[in-house]
């Protein structure tokens, strides 16, 4: 039998924040993500979240990453 994994470009995602303060602490927006059916997904068993450049003034991107029986990836950026 074969086990085809549901693709992130499917999933509809909900960031917490698109604008903050930059302060020089990490900046780690929270993120639901949901499926084509309008289910909750669980971070670290649907999918893991990778932040980067966001602790400086600028544009800080979150990059959703598929786990499980989900696969690829989506970046949501947001602003320091």
């Amino acid at each position: 039998y074969w086990i085809y994994k549901k693709s992130l470009e499917d999933c509809e995602e909900n960031i917490a924040y698109t604008s903050v303060q930059a302060d020089g602490t990490a900046k780690r927006p929270h993120i639901t993500v949901k499926n084509e059916n309008g289910d909750l997904l669980n971070e670290n068993t649907d999918y893991i979240l990778e932040y980067r450049n966001n602790i400086y003034p600028g544009e800080a991107v979150v990059t959703i990453i598929g786990k499980g029986i989900y696969k690829g990836k989506k970046e949501v950026s947001y602003r320091l």
